[in-house]
Order: structure tokens, then sequence, then C-alpha cells
């Protein structure tokens, strides 16, 4: 069970068919998927493993916080290949940067084994999976934009966007902040507070430091 929705969130190892499917769709179903798919990945997590069997938080607690670390850094390292070949499509950054995040989303579930209360996790879970949303819904609009006049959507396309649209460039920017957890995206940094302290707050302080490695690998490459 716990494998099947570690496929519908891109949990590493099973993480395979994202970037391919991501590049390959068009961009309105590659946010679909970005989005709504690890919604309703999530949501069955929970309820299988939160509300379902909360006795066996002792068996899914430790395999979710190795799919978390696991997730978090693959996706992170996988995005850090792409930016570094700037020739590389733009939309299978931000498929690896949707494996990471997903890393952190995975945090409080694992958290919500060890805690006491583990309602209070999940709400990190919430909370994170709502500025994901947003944010990354519009980071494929600014795609969608910049893809209309450049088909191939390389990262060295968006070079120079302010100058001949600057709106979007700026849209991109605060989107690309908000999932980097640094200010003016403020909602990103408080998304980030919250899944830290469920963590720490669950005694899982290894989890919280792969964690913040990540974050700073992830501030690279944003």
């Amino acid at each position: 069970t716990l494998i099947g929705f570690a496929f519908k969130t891109a949990a590493v190892p099973f993480h395979f068919w994202v970037p391919d499917t991501y590049v390959g769709a068009p961009l309105p179903v590659a946010a679909y998927l970005s989005v709504v798919g690890k919604a309703v990945g999530f949501s069955g997590l929970i309820l299988v493993t939160v509300v379902a069997f909360p006795s066996y938080a002792d068996v899914w607690g430790p395999a979710l916080a190795v799919l978390a670390a696991l997730t978090m850094s693959v996706g992170n390292v996988g995005a850090l290949r792409q930016q570094a070949t700037r020739a590389r499509s733009a939309v299978r950054l931000l498929a690896w940067s949707s494996v990471g995040q997903a890393g952190y989303l995975l945090v409080p579930i694992a958290a919500a084994g060890y805690a006491k209360d583990a309602q209070k996790a999940i709400g990190s879970t919430v909370a994170y999976a709502l500025m994901y949303a947003a944010v990354n819904l519009g980071a494929f609009a600014v795609a969608a934009v910049v893809g209309r006049g450049r088909a191939g959507n390389r990262i060295s396309d968006y070079r120079g966007l302010y100058a001949t649209n600057p709106v979007t460039a700026l849209l991109m920017a605060f989107f690309l902040l908000c999932l980097a957890g640094l200010p003016p995206g403020i909602i990103g940094l408080f998304a980030k507070v919250t899944v830290f302290s469920a963590a720490v707050g669950a005694g899982l302080g290894w989890l919280a430091v792969v964690m913040a490695v990540n974050v700073v690998i992830a501030l690279f490459y944003y």
C-alpha cells in the first residue's frame, strides 16, 4: 500500500515516471499532475496511515521518514543537475523540483507516526500542500507563457525575460522564492518552518537536518 501511494506522490524510488511525463505532456496537464495528483496521493496516504492504522505507526512512521529523506535528496540533486546544463528543459527542472517538494510533504506524515498529537503534524502537511499548490501552479503558468514563443522551453530561454515581459519575470521570481522559502516569499518560509517544527517536535532531529541541507541545495537552483 505504501509503495502504491509512493508512486502516486512521486516519492523516491518510485519517481521515475515524473520527469519524462511532465516534459512530454501539455503544460496544463503537467501542472495538474504536479498539484492535484499529489494532493490525492497524500490525502490517501494520510487516510491509510494516520486515520486507518495508527496502531501500526511503528511500521509506517520509519518507512515514511526514510522515503521523505530519499525523496527530497534525489529530487533536489536531480534539479541541480538540470540547472547546471542550460540546454535542459525548464519543465524538467520543475519536475525534479516537484519530487523534492514531495519529500518535504512526507516529513509531517512521518512525524505523525512519532508525535503524540498526530493531527497537529498532519496540519503541517496541509499548510505546506496549500502553499505548494498555489506557487507551483503559478510557476507552470509562467512556463506556459514562455513556451508560447519558445517551443523548447529551455532554461536558457528565460535569460532576459524581464526585458521582454517584466510582469511574467517578476511573477516567476516570486514563485521560485516561495518554493525556496525566501523573502518576499513569506508563505513558503512559513510552510517550511511548520514542517521543520513537526519533525523536531516528533523527535526526528536527523530528518530535520536532512531537510535543512536540502533547503540549502534547493536555494542554488531556485
